[in-house]
């Protein structure tokens, strides 16, 4: 795989030419995952995703992405949206190799709510509700994450998107399925009050074996 120069370059931000370099790391880290997808196309699109991921790209969508590591728009949105593969087991693994790298006896979890602003209503859980991020009520989404931080490092280790109460209503059901404009929510998603999130996340988030915490 050639990924292509960025379009825009900041100071620090990484390059085409230094994803070159990292490309042996950055195919040994997605190597790590290929169980979790079912087809081989899955496999090779996914690695060009996250290849494009790291690139300083202005906005992040799938056509940007896909101009700067030679993919087909089409096959990065398949991806994306109708894929079938494993993300729950994606995380877990991704946990585990957290575990690995990162994990220390004083480890800890930190865990936040972050708002995404919207225009439009297709996408899942988007309505108007307070953001932390924005300061004001508005038309968003609201993910809760999770974070792993020791002394070796931290990063991200899970996320969860809210959804509003309305997305629940009997007449929702269409909306909430996925196909056309519809937003494509898991199935067996239920409305949970904002306080169970961090239990639930907590609990997720230190499967056995996976980020090592202080007690």
């Amino acid at each position: 795989m050639q990924a292509t120069q960025a379009t825009t370059v900041g100071s620090g931000s990484i390059t085409g030419e230094d994803l070159a370099a990292l490309l042996p790391e950055l195919e040994a880290f997605h190597a790590r995952f290929g169980r979790f997808f079912c087809r081989s196309e899955g496999r090779r699109w996914a690695q060009r995703y996250l290849a494009g991921l790291l690139l300083p790209i202005a906005r992040k969508n799938v056509e940007n992405i896909a101009e700067q590591v030679g993919a087909p728009p089409r096959k990065l949105q398949q991806l994306i949206s109708d894929s079938p593969w494993d993300d729950a087991g994606c995380v877990t693994e991704l946990q585990r190799l957290v575990g690995e790298q990162l994990g220390a006896p004083d480890g800890v979890l930190i865990i936040d709510d972050t708002g995404f602003a919207k225009k439009g209503t297709c996408s899942a859980g988007v309505g108007r509700q307070y953001s932390g991020t924005l300061g004001r009520r508005d038309n968003c989404q609201v993910g809760v994450f999770v974070g792993y931080a020791s002394r070796h490092g931290h990063t991200l280790v899970d996320r969860r998107l809210y959804l509003l109460e309305g997305w629940f209503d009997p007449g929702a059901a269409p909306r909430r399925r996925r196909g056309g404009a519809a937003a494509g929510c898991p199935r067996g998603w239920g409305l949970r009050p904002n306080h169970s999130w961090p239990p639930s996340c907590l609990a997720a988030s230190t499967p056995p074996g996976c980020c090592r915490l202080g007690g």
